[in-house]
């Protein structure tokens, strides 16, 4: 997970930069701001587009708890982004 970490801060300014569209600045900032454990697994599904096994395996922990976290992850990242969260999700 260390190296995961180390490797997604070497390449969060090209993934920020990427970014044209104003929303998706707004969710990279506001998913920075989350805790490293909901961050890792966040980034490498939305933005790498790993599958949930591929996650588990590059940060060395079980299927479930991969999907715990990004579950958690997004209920967390729903409630910092407020009303901005209508321009993502329709819930």
């Amino acid at each position: 997970s260390e190296i995961v970490m180390d490797n997604l801060e070497n390449h969060h300014q090209d993934i920020e930069n990427q970014f044209d569209d104003e929303i998706h600045k707004v969710v990279w900032q506001e998913l920075k701001k989350l805790k490293v454990k909901y961050q890792i697994p966040l980034v490498l599904y939305f933005f790498e587009r790993f599958s949930y096994d591929e996650i588990a395996m590059a940060i060395n922990t079980k299927l479930n708890t991969v999907k715990s976290l990004i579950k958690r992850g997004k209920e967390i990242l729903r409630q910092n982004l407020g009303d901005r969260r209508k321009l993502l999700w329709n819930d």
